[in-house]
């Protein structure tokens, strides 16, 4: 049986992730972030609202977990239209609201799982079918390291 997640490492997974993709974006200039092809069409911009969208929601989910509200579950056939449609939106936005998005989405996510017990985070995700609420959690960041890669791996083909 797999251990379970920890409140503590939670929380260092979140501020390693975002350390890694800080370092990352302080050592871009901007034409390199916004030019697209990354991913598709996407460019380390997109990427980066892309996966601040998704932390929020994961944040929200748990700011109603404490709050004892059950959130919405997600149907897999939402997801990619849910993408494109952030996409769409964040087209319009600079650089640095992005940036801004993510260092509130990173204080959210913190402050919301620091406010859940062990117990209420080794509890089921109902919503998901990912097990419990800090593997959902664990899930979200690991998200963020599958981008990551894809972002390195465009970077080393000298772009």
């Amino acid at each position: 049986m797999p251990r379970a997640i920890t409140q503590a490492t939670l929380l260092e997974m979140i501020r390693a992730e975002h350390a890694n993709l800080n370092a990352l974006l302080d050592g871009l200039d901007d034409s390199r972030i916004i030019r697209p092809g990354v991913e598709g069409q996407w460019s380390v911009k997109d990427i980066v609202a892309h996966l601040v969208f998704w932390e929020q929601l994961v944040a929200d989910e748990l700011k109603s977990v404490a709050t004892g509200k059950a959130p919405r579950a997600i149907p897999r056939e939402e997801i990619q239209p849910l993408n494109e449609q952030n996409f769409q939106k964040n087209q319009r936005r600079s650089l640095a609201e992005i940036k801004a998005d993510l260092q509130r989405s990173m204080r959210d996510m913190l402050e919301n799982v620091a406010a859940l017990s062990e117990g209420v985070l080794a509890s089921t995700c109902t919503w998901t079918d990912e097990g419990s609420i800090a593997r959902h959690v664990a899930n979200e960041m690991e998200h963020w390291q599958d981008h990551m890669a894809m972002i390195h791996k465009w970077l080393g083909e000298a772009h």
